[in-house]
């Protein structure tokens, strides 16, 4: 029997774009049995090469971040920050329909407790086999799509973007208008492959100029428009 936070998260679940289109209630029972909802501390380690660590499945899962925030970095190489995701993402698709390890690592991040729904491949595949709309199979294949061409699009950034052009793509990569960096200058400057010299600078230009405000580490943006021309 779920307790109460845990049908909270499972509703939740179901209103996210993965389920677009889909009749919900035909696929709740499934859901209910194959998901795993954890609680992790801030700064402990998730999953590792596409695998819950509390978890015994040998599958690679896909993970709902209900509350908190996750630090997606490198298991090659202990510097390299690629992203923060935010509550309300879905990550680890790639992982699912690979057969081999991927090298990242995922950790609860932003100092608060993170809560998280996780379902490895037999549970999504089950999920798929439950729906008979096919939405939830054509909407990870519009999601899929999606991140490869933003993956495409911050390949070329980073790889010969400006400063300006780095870390607007990192801005409005939030789901939010309003978040909180939660990474040290330091961290983000090494992400972004811009000198932090580079980065204050961009930051003060982006506020002078009205597209995003700054309250110690927290930015409102204002203008996404000026921020996607940059």
């Amino acid at each position: 029997m779920r307790n109460s936070t845990e049908k909270a998260v499972i509703k939740e679940f179901l209103e996210s774009p993965l389920f677009a289109g889909c009749d919900t209630s035909s696929l709740l029972g499934v859901i209910t049995k194959n998901s795993v909802i954890s609680s992790f501390p801030s700064g402990s380690l998730i999953m590792r090469h596409g695998k819950m660590v509390n978890s015994e499945a040998s599958s690679p899962s896909i993970l709902y971040i209900y509350k908190g925030k996750c630090l997606i970095s490198s298991t090659s190489n202990a510097d390299s920050v690629l992203r923060v995701s935010e509550e309300k993402e879905l990550i680890g698709l790639a992982g699912v329909f690979l057969n081999k390890e991927i090298e990242t690592k995922v950790t609860s991040f932003g100092g608060e407790k993170t809560i998280v729904l996780s379902l490895d491949t037999k549970g999504l595949n089950d999920i798929m086999d439950f729906d008979i709309t096919n939405s939830v199979r054509n909407n990870l294949f519009r999601m899929l799509a999606n991140k490869i061409s933003f993956l495409n699009e911050k390949i070329s950034t980073l790889t010969g973007g400006s400063a300006e052009k780095k870390l607007a793509m990192f801005l409005l990569g939030f789901k939010k208008d309003r978040f909180k960096i939660s990474l040290s200058m330091s961290k983000l400057s090494s992400m972004l492959d811009i000198g932090r010299s580079s980065l204050y600078r961009t930051l003060d230009s982006f506020e002078s100029n009205g597209a995003i405000k700054k309250e110690g580490d927290v930015i409102t943006i204002l203008d996404k428009d000026y921020l996607q021309n940059k």
